[in-house]
């Protein structure tokens, strides 16, 4: 704003509550990425949480949501459960059949590097790992991801950004 020549700054700052631990998502972390999608096509929004990071040491975590019950976790009971150090977690319909799948990508802050994972969409809740059918099994050091129909044929085409000198990658 101006006024009598000087330049002031005025900050208008939404206030948010924090209503993770009502809920059930206050996932002790040490969290690096996240993601929001219908997973289940039950109406509402449900959680993946991807955690590790540098630490590696935090499991990834599929919360659903059971609407104003809270959220569970169900990552081991649906498929996804991981030994955490995921950079990125991306919901899509890779297959186009109506379901979002899962993409994770991993191993950024590692020297190793680890193998990125996809997760396919069961449709019953669960998901399968199809990381190696879809050649994304490689030993990388991935550190970003995004989804988009770039080419606009009709599928999600993934973009995964790559740490330590890789070369960043459209699969």
């Amino acid at each position: 704003m101006a006024a009598n020549n000087r330049w002031v700054r005025a900050y208008s700052l939404h206030d948010f509550d924090d209503v993770a631990p009502q809920r059930g998502v206050a996932d002790a972390g040490p969290g690096f990425a996240a993601a929001w999608a219908d997973y289940d096509r039950d109406g509402d929004l449900d959680l993946y949480v991807s955690n590790g990071a540098t630490a590696g040491d935090g499991a990834n975590v599929l919360y659903r949501n059971d609407g104003d019950a809270g959220f569970t976790d169900v990552a081991l009971a649906g498929g996804v459960a991981d030994d955490g150090n995921g950079t990125a977690a991306v919901f899509a319909d890779f297959d186009r059949d109506g379901w979002e799948d899962l993409f994770i990508s991993k191993g950024g802050f590692n020297v190793e590097g680890q193998a990125n994972r996809l997760f396919h969409n069961n449709h019953d809740g669960t998901f399968a790992d199809v990381s190696a059918a879809a050649g994304l099994d490689v030993v990388l050091s991935s550190y970003a991801a995004t989804a988009g129909d770039y080419d606009q044929d009709g599928y999600p085409d993934l973009y995964v950004s790559q740490f330590r000198g890789q070369p960043n990658q459209l699969p």
